[in-house]
């Protein structure tokens, strides 16, 4: 089976940063299946990729390599890791993001991973590590024997936590979708009786399909993914009421189970 990697960054798609991962990827493993997630997660942000990478790589199989690069501190001192988890390697700096998946992913383990060796110093830039570093150990492991993990163990407690929570009460606008769709950071697994969004500028039916309301109207579910979900019926509900990205809305859930980011 050719080698599934998928890719996950902030990078955008008009830079040659993208082209220049995929050529060291596939200079090495030439048969190597590369899927582009996406290359629009949030700059400069690494937590708020927690739910993309929740609806997508969770899904992928376990021999799959995953690179999540949101690095806004690249060239420092941060810790460059390697996790595995049931659904693949990940490769990623500790920038407050690992440890974020270590709360909302099971069976996770983390490791420190190094500058390859022998590799020549001028593929070792400050400014680039995606390529030059989490793509090679990527490379490596992808090459090394079933059992074989690279780098040092490292425990989930010296992880780097930089999320803010959300005040209980509230929910987080994680994204707004292609279309208009508002996904709350509120993500459920047994539902709740009621809901109630006290700051809407009308009443909000908590439904089960989209269909249950009226061509026009707002309503709130929970999606295919488990995420409390704002929709206007065959229209943009973010255009409607005018919420965007890292919005924080008040919401009331009686009864069911659910956890917030």
């Amino acid at each position: 089976m050719k080698p599934i990697i998928t890719l996950s960054t902030d990078f955008g798609t008009k830079d040659p940063y993208v082209g220049a991962i995929k050529g060291v990827l596939l200079s090495a493993i030439p048969d190597a299946s590369i899927i582009d997630l996406t290359h629009e997660l949030d700059v400069f942000k690494p937590c708020n990729a927690l739910p993309f990478l929740k609806d997508t790589i969770t899904w992928f199989p376990e021999d799959s390599f995953h690179l999540v690069i949101v690095d806004p501190g690249v060239g420092s001192d941060r810790i460059p890791l390697q996790i595995h988890s049931p659904f693949g390697w990940i490769f990623l700096p500790d920038n407050g993001l690992p440890a974020l998946m270590n709360e909302w992913f099971p069976n996770l383990s983390f490791r420190r991973i190094p500058y390859l060796e022998g590799q020549p110093e001028k593929e070792r830039s400050p400014t680039f590590q995606g390529r030059d570093l989490f793509a090679r150990a990527l490379i490596q492991q992808a090459k090394a024997k079933k059992g074989t993990h690279l780098g040092t163990p490292l425990y989930p407690d010296a992880l780097t936590r930089s999320f803010d929570p959300t005040p209980s009460g509230m929910c987080r606008i994680w994204n707004v979708d292609h279309f208009g769709n508002i996904l709350l950071g509120c993500h459920v697994s047994s539902p709740p009786e009621r809901i109630l969004l006290p700051d809407a500028p009308m009443i909000i039916p908590y439904v089960r399909f989209y269909q249950d309301v009226p061509v026009g109207n707002l309503g709130i579910l929970i999606n295919s993914s488990g995420w409390l979900e704002i929709f206007q019926r065959e229209g943009s509900a973010q255009k409607l009421w005018n919420l965007q990205k890292g919005d924080r809305i008040r919401i009331l859930l009686e009864g069911g189970e659910y956890k917030s980011l």
